[in-house]
């Protein structure tokens, strides 16, 4: 999880920073999900653009930089985005970077380099084909009909025609080229003859060059801040790449200051020393969503729960006259089970968890009677850090039912919440009837079986374990005849 949430921050920190930038995808051969800077792992058989891989496993075996201008379709109800996008292979694994620039902004671009509106540019790809142009030139590409590509096409090298005349559309036009061959990309700028009558060929050609110059030290520019971000993106993919295999890859010699610096010394080093207690998890994670969905089929609608609850309250109050202990009981069991079936992975605050617990007791109460006394010793300062719900529940149903209730007298429940260390301290203890050491060790057996039904404290056991590691569950000890005393301990999160 560590490492899906740091490549996501890291392909939206490059787009973001970026704003000719529309996405950037992430993908490694064989797998059938990407990574995009917009939207995390995505699965290829339902996501709306697919061109781009289409195109890769064409073209994916050159090894070598190459731009496609396409187009597709995020939403049915938008039209089709078009993209100028920069594909680039991996060397030292399988798989592709694909930088999706935004045509109308990298057409906006274009404008804004070109201070006369009289000259047409366009981006052509390593075959030298259209890929787009400024504002001036796209009515000139409409109307050619093709002849303008004809005449581009016919040239083996570009460069042959500067300086020269040409005719398109039965126009004369000042042909101009420049070509980066790092990146097989090029310039091309056309402006009408009737310019120069305008101002004159030694400004036009100055403007020219200053306007070549500039593209030349945009693109460069750019072209270096994207090397040195692919560099830096699949050095981390190795990084991850080595962790999953048990290699551990030595952090760089010298210190960087940059953003990539700043995941490197600390998610990724963080990500190296937790990765053994990642794998372990994915298992028990596993284990767990098979009991939640198991849980599910048992579910019965909360809506119908409260209707009911609520119509039994009217009900008591119409024949009691007023309201009585049973109209309160039933108020405190509508109130636990709207807290019950919150959504569990939400967590909440211990103050939250401490008012429902006493709801509990209190019905607990009504229904024993003296038969047990509970003391609650919880700090105040730690109220509002978070815990999971349901999670103190158990411990004091488990001391009523299996402690206290064989007693001929009354017994006592005492709950302790502490904080020490960047821990919370839980501990539960009662006067009840206690167990052997040999009960005891059933117990730990039983808790801690996978094939074990209960509900109780397996349950908070499991959960505990699942959520924090083996190193928190459940402390228990016992003595026949004297009572029990059962402890965890959770870090310390603020909700």
């Amino acid at each position: 999880m560590v490492f899906l949430n740091s490549m996501k921050t890291i392909l939206s920190t490059v787009a973001n920073s970026h704003p000719d930038i529309d996405s950037i995808y992430l993908y490694l051969d064989g797998l059938n999900t990407f990574f995009s800077s917009k939207n995390g792992i995505n699965t290829l058989a339902t996501y709306p653009d697919r061109s781009w891989l289409d195109e890769y496993e064409q073209k994916g075996s050159l090894k070598k930089q190459w731009i496609k201008k396409r187009s597709y379709k995020e939403f049915n109800y938008i039209p089709e985005k078009e993209v100028i996008s920069i594909f680039q292979p991996m060397h030292n694994i399988s798989g592709l970077i694909v930088i999706n620039i935004n045509s109308s902004q990298f057409i906006d671009t274009l404008n804004s380099s070109t201070s006369d509106n009289a000259e047409f540019l366009y981006l052509l790809d390593a075959e030298h084909h259209i890929l787009t142009s400024n504002d001036n030139g796209a009515p000139l590409l409409a109307r050619s009909s093709g002849s303008l590509q004809n005449l581009i096409n016919s040239v083996e090298n570009l460069s042959s025609l500067n300086n020269s005349w040409v005719t398109i559309h039965q126009k004369l036009y000042l042909f101009q080229s420049f070509t980066l061959k790092q990146y097989d990309i090029s310039f091309l700028s056309l402006v009408p003859i009737e310019r120069f009558f305008e101002h004159g060929k030694d400004t036009f050609l100055t403007f020219l060059c200053v306007l070549i110059g500039n593209c030349l030290v945009t693109l460069i520019l750019s072209y270096i801040t994207t090397k040195k971000n692919f560099q830096q993106i699949e050095h981390i993919v190795n990084v991850f790449e080595s962790a999953e295999k048990g290699i551990v890859t030595p952090l760089p010699s010298h210190a960087t200051n940059d953003e990539y610096g700043l995941i490197l010394n600390n998610v990724i080093n963080i990500f190296l020393k937790s990765n053994q207690l990642h794998q372990q998890l994915a298992q028990k994670q596993y284990k767990q969503e098979i009991a939640e969905l198991a849980a599910l089929q048992l579910q019965i609608n909360p809506h119908f729960l409260f209707n009911t609850l609520q119509a039994l309250d009217f009900n008591a109050l119409r024949l009691t006259g007023k309201p009585t202990q049973l109209n309160q009981m039933i108020r405190y069991l509508s109130d636990i089970l709207k807290y019950a079936l919150e959504d569990a992975a939400t967590g909440t605050c211990l103050q939250d968890e401490l008012d429902y617990l006493k709801k509990y007791t209190a019905i607990q109460k009504m229904r024993y009677g003296e038969q047990f006394i509970i003391y609650y010793e919880v700090d105040d300062t730690i109220l509002s850090y978070k815990v999971f719900r349901l999670m103190l529940q158990p411990l004091i149903e488990n001391s009523i039912s299996h402690g206290i209730r064989p007693l001929e007298h009354t017994g006592y429940i005492k709950l302790k919440a502490y904080a020490r260390e960047n821990h919370l301290y839980f501990t539960v203890i009662d006067s009840g009837v206690g167990l052997t050491k040999e009960e005891v060790k059933n117990l730990y057996a039983r808790i801690q079986s996978e094939k074990s039904k209960n509900i109780g404290i397996t349950n908070l056991n499991r959960r505990l374990m699942l959520t924090y590691g083996f190193e928190y569950q459940l402390k228990i000890l016992s003595k026949k005849g004297m009572g029990t005393c059962i402890s965890f301990r959770i870090p310390l999160e603020n909700i």
